[in-house]
């Protein structure tokens, strides 16, 4: 009967406290740099679904992912492409990153993403948020290139 009993009670007792986690948990605020970084995944994420595997105009690599990787004190909007190692050199790269950072969209999404904020701030936002580019070789996926 004991044996039944006391997993019984500890159950009962470790109940209530699972919920006061919860409780605890919602006083404690977000910031606003929290915030914003998961609304930026969120938005990668998103990309990455509607766009993977999808041929990017005017070059020979196609949409790998969307992320934000987080280094030096900035976030980086890293949009990465896979295609023929053949095809892949520094001077790509920065032409590729050249037309992705002209993208107005993308300017958007990364200003958009804190409210609240003034033009100022949104011009300091986009030097602090980079836009990379990461190429990936489809016959080699450890073999990338990347610039900002």
């Amino acid at each position: 009967m004991k044996k039944v009993v006391l997993p019984l009670i500890a159950l009962f007792l470790a109940v209530p406290s699972q919920a006061g986690i919860l409780d605890t948990l919602k006083k404690k605020p977000a910031t606003q740099y929290e915030l914003g970084k998961f609304k930026l995944e969120l938005a990668a994420f998103m990309l990455t679904q509607e766009h993977k595997s999808k041929k990017i105009p005017n070059t020979n690599f196609k949409i790998r992912s969307f992320r934000i990787d987080e280094s030096d004190g900035k976030l980086y909007f890293v949009v990465s492409s896979i295609g023929k190692a053949k095809d892949m050199n520094q001077a790509t790269c920065r032409d590729y990153n050249e037309i992705i950072s002209s993208n107005k969209a993308f300017g958007k999404v990364i200003t958009g993403t804190w409210d609240g904020l003034s033009v100022s701030e949104k011009e300091q936002l986009s030097k602090e948020v980079i836009i990379s580019t990461e190429l990936v070789s489809k016959e080699n996926a450890q073999f990338k290139i990347s610039c900002s």
